[in-house]
């Protein structure tokens, strides 16, 4: 909009990309929420977190040109997925085909983080 740069893709595809994006961050979220015993232990796992993942998103530095080590690190980042998805919608067109990695991997990381936290949350409760 403000750049004035086409829309190439489905809104569709880039919304159902977001979607499984934010429950892949939920589960983090929750998961961090569920190791710490104070509020302000959560928020600061948040923000000590929030920086790497930042940075490890591939949105400032092509995630290709990382150390090897900081390749592994981003490969569970949902950041760099949904930027990855975001980016090749936008402006490539790519349909949920093209995507399907991105986000099976979205959904991969939301499957194993939303369970364990709901397990860990159940688990300090009692």
């Amino acid at each position: 909009f403000w750049f004035r740069i086409p829309f190439a893709g489905s809104y569709a595809v880039l919304y159902l990309g977001l979607v499984f994006f934010l429950a892949a961050s939920i589960g983090i979220g929750l998961f961090l929420s569920s190791i710490a015993a104070t509020m302000q232990q959560a928020m600061i796992l948040t923000f000590v977190l929030l920086m790497p993942f930042m940075l490890l998103s591939g949105l400032m530095a092509p995630a290709e040109n990382m150390p090897v080590v900081l390749q592994y690190f981003t490969m569970i980042n949902p950041l760099y997925y949904a930027i990855s998805i975001a980016r090749r919608v936008y402006l490539e067109g790519a349909g949920l085909e093209q995507l399907l990695p991105d986000m099976l991997a979205l959904v991969a990381i939301a499957a194993v983080t939303l369970p364990f936290a709901a397990w860990l949350f159940r688990n300090r409760l009692t």
